[in-house]
């Protein structure tokens, strides 16, 4: 078994992906799908700054973790590539890559517009 086989064998951690799926309008409101989440085996460890800095603008400032699994994640250009709730936290995917017989994706909050202000009292 190769190494990056058996770190994903051998230190994945069960975590909840739920694949991104179309919204519609709603009485003039946007509505999101409702996606159904499902189990998978999955590393995640924070980014590297080498990793950081490869990553284009917009995703760098919100990336916060790495994760390489086994499943392929499911991708729409509209709609991103889903989300992850691992640790408790939902994180957004924003950006997957298929290589090998496995994905790697770059993980960001899922609301991250508040994450840097004090919360108020």
């Amino acid at each position: 078994m190769e190494l990056s086989a058996a770190s994903v064998s051998f230190f994945g951690k069960q975590v909840s992906y739920t694949p991104p799926v179309a919204g519609s309008y709603v009485d003039g409101r946007w509505k999101p799908g409702a996606g159904e989440a499902k189990p998978i085996k999955a590393v995640i460890q924070p980014i590297s700054l080498p990793e950081l800095q490869n990553l284009p603008e917009g995703i760098r400032e919100k990336a916060m973790y790495s994760m390489w699994t086994r499943e392929p994640l499911e991708a729409d250009p509209d709609l991103a590539y889903g989300s992850v709730l691992w640790r408790g936290q939902t994180y957004r995917i924003l950006q997957a890559v298929e290589r090998d017989g496995f994905s790697k994706a770059v993980l960001g909050l899922e609301r991250d517009a508040g994450r840097n202000r004090k919360q108020a009292p």
